[in-house]
């Protein structure tokens, strides 16, 4: 049932709404297994911690220990070992979900059947045992957690990268844009443009930001943009390693990073006009680095 109903949401989608085909596509892996395991672990370490990996580990041998010894209930947990695996590999054969292996999306419909180990456990053994199981996987889980719930509460690009090399790619904008109001520099209504430094953007509804053609900057106050806002790409998690200019790596998207670096180079240009055309000036710097700006002529 997860998978029937992620299929069907799937493939309701517009054409229209997407850049990619989201259609099932059966075939193996054109790239060597060893990048794909590569690629797969490094996408788990930016979002868990050891303790977690190990935490599923164990509830996945726990599963495999229960159906030898839980002989009443060994078929049952073979089919959800079974229903787990072939969940996995579900992913693993659509040519359109193979690059992103490792994403949270394509692991939760399998995980809930590889951890029914642990539900097993309580069922056979005594509630002692099975409370103590539950704390040791709270405790396990909780640095996780712990790291989930500081990155969400700290500044946005934190978040950067935590899924893929592309993406998400979050910006400060609507800090921005509410320290400005705050501050009696921008009046409700006005529309504020936006560079582009990714081909991803988009204009959200409810939000006044306008955004130009990709790599267009904005970076000047005047009477027919009496706002603007500068954006920049801040490089993190598994983006992080290919920060400094000069590196990069196949795995960053070719079409869109030149955007990205185009952009960090002209910063120290467009924040210098900013000041210089701009009345206000308001900066995010978020990991040693200026990732977004507003200007505003009033």
């Amino acid at each position: 049932m997860p998978f029937v109903l992620y299929f069907v949401a799937r493939g309701s989608v517009a054409a229209d709404a997407v850049e990619t085909s989201r259609g099932f596509a059966l075939g193996l892996p054109q790239e060597p297994l060893a990048q794909l395991v590569h690629d797969f672990a490094q996408r788990l370490a930016a979002s868990f911690t050891l303790p977690g990996g190990v935490l599923y580990l164990a509830a996945v041998a726990l599963l495999v220990w229960m159906m030898l010894c839980f002989t009443g209930r060994t078929t049952v947990l073979a089919c959800m070992i079974a229903s787990g695996v072939a969940l996995v590999l579900l992913f693993v054969a659509d040519r359109n979900s193979q690059a992103w292996l490792g994403y949270f999306r394509f692991l939760l419909p399998g995980l809930p059947f590889l951890v029914a180990g642990l539900l097993a456990f309580g069922y056979r053994e005594r509630r002692v045992f099975a409370a103590a199981a539950g704390a040791a996987a709270l405790v396990l889980q909780a640095s996780s957690a712990w790291v989930a719930m500081a990155r969400a509460a700290g500044p946005v690009t934190a978040m950067n990268f935590i899924e893929h090399y592309d993406a998400a790619i979050f910006f400060p904008m609507k800090s921005l844009l509410s320290d400005a109001r705050a501050k009696g520099y921008l009046a409700a209504g006005t529309a504020v443009l936006a560079s582009t430094p990714d081909t991803s953007l988009r204009a959200i509804p409810g939000i006044p930001v306008a955004f130009g053609s990709p790599g267009a900057q904005a970076c000047a106050c005047s009477a027919e943009r009496p706002a603007v806002m500068p954006l920049y790409i801040r490089y993190a998690n598994l983006a992080a390693p290919f920060a400094e200019p000069g590196t990069g790596s196949s795995r960053l998207p070719s079409d869109r990073e030149p955007l990205w670096r185009a952009a960090a180079a002209l910063r120290p240009a467009c924040l210098a006009e900013l000041r210089k055309t701009c009345a206000h000036v308001l900066e995010r710097v978020e990991g040693g680095e200026v990732v977004s700006a507003l200007g505003t002529a009033r």
